[in-house]
């Protein structure tokens, strides 16, 4: 899932707002599934904006495996 597809899902949102509101505001703008699911992984409280929806949202270690490997260089995997 990418920032600008939870920005997106969330677009018509009006904070501050808490996790329930943010789940039905992504699921009204028919958000992709993944987002529905990163939203459910937030803590719930209430975010001040989409920007703390952002940073709440838990990091997916393959997602951030598959980054990792497509930015290394050939030479690095050799070392």
């Amino acid at each position: 899932m990418s920032t600008d597809q939870l920005r997106q899902a969330l677009r018509d949102v009006h904070f501050p707002a808490g996790k329930d509101e943010l789940i039905r505001a992504a699921q009204a703008a028919g958000a992709p599934g993944e987002v529905i699911r990163a939203l459910r992984a937030i803590p719930p409280e209430e975010y001040a904006n989409r920007d703390a929806v952002a940073r709440s949202v838990p990091k997916d270690p393959a997602e951030e495996l598959q980054s990792w490997t497509r930015t290394s260089r050939p030479e690095d995997a050799r070392a």
